[in-house]
């Protein structure tokens, strides 16, 4: 049997977001397996802090500890890398969506896990990153540990 290497991704703040407020979603799902181990989150220091922010906002109603828990174990988990200059320029993304994709560019490529996917259907960007909805990569990972498991 092969060694299989631990799928590195970039969260979007979205699917963190929905992985906290909606705890049977596949976002959920693919969180509790970042928890696990099992796929690594790659960040930089402007997406932890947004996640930061957001995580600590008065309108979610979080608990406190709940979102410093959260900040703690995504700071020891994730792979934090400096962005390297990004060669694509991208009008038809907005400013902050494109950070998704310089992250994922600098880290080798890996996929991007969005929420919603329509806005970026027609990017380039998404035709040189790969990018999924939580529920896609689910079915991606099922795919990788199957073909693992016959190697």
């Amino acid at each position: 049997m092969r060694a299989q290497t631990i799928p590195r991704v970039v969260l979007g703040a979205d699917v963190l977001l929905t992985s906290l407020l909606l705890p049977a979603s596949s976002a959920a799902q693919l969180f509790n397996i970042v928890l696990d181990g099992k796929v690594i989150p790659v960040i930089d220091s402007r997406l932890s802090s947004i996640y930061a922010t957001m995580l600590k906002c008065d309108d979610l109603n979080l608990p406190r500890n709940l979102s410093r828990d959260m900040l703690f174990k995504l700071s020891r988990i994730s792979d934090i890398i400096s962005p390297s200059p990004f060669p694509y320029l991208s009008e038809d993304l907005p400013p902050e969506d494109v950070l998704y994709f310089q992250i994922a560019f600098s880290a080798g490529t890996i996929p991007v896990i969005k929420s919603t996917l329509h806005y970026y259907l027609n990017s380039s960007l998404a035709k040189t990153i790969p990018l999924f909805t939580p529920a896609g990569f689910l079915k991606e990972l099922q795919h990788i540990n199957e073909y693992y498991e016959v190697v």
